[in-house]
């Protein structure tokens, strides 16, 4: 049996303040269909706060000890830090994420997996996913609340 994967690089993006079966099915989801998975873990320059109560660092931790084994070049998990502040949903906040993407694995993403909020299709103008998929994914907590 092969392991093929449809897409080089998909990408993950959300704040993950505390680490839960949602984030997993995102992180899974994204690994699974990519060769290579960029993490991006946001309001990284806040802690100790309602919305964001652990550092990156913890943060981070927690989902690399979620995945041990796998090499930078196959899992990056990575600080992004609020552009303007932690509810700028527009498309400039897209274009921020698609240049820290570039920065950290020199192309933008094939694939971007997020949960189905909403807010996130205003992330990006449309000419700044030509040629990226998108694959919303119906998080366990959303079926409870919904």
């Amino acid at each position: 049996m092969t392991n093929y994967k449809f897409y080089d690089l998909g990408v993950v993006c959300g704040r993950f303040g505390h680490e839960q079966l949602g984030h997993v099915s995102l992180f899974d989801t994204c690994m699974s269909l990519c060769k290579r998975t960029l993490i991006l873990v946001g309001s990284a320059q806040e802690s100790k706060t309602l919305r964001n109560p652990f550092r990156v660092e913890t943060r981070i931790d927690v989902i690399r000890e979620t995945y041990p084994g796998f090499s930078e070049d196959v899992l990056m998990v990575r600080g992004i830090n609020d552009h303007t502040n932690e509810y700028d949903i527009t498309s400039d906040w897209g274009k921020f994420v698609k240049s820290e993407v570039e920065y950290h694995r020199h192309k933008f993403a094939n694939l971007m997996v997020y949960g189905n909020d909403e807010f996130r299709s205003k992330w990006f103008a449309p000419e700044d996913l030509v040629g990226t998929a998108e694959q919303p994914i119906l998080l366990f907590m959303e079926c409870m609340v919904g």
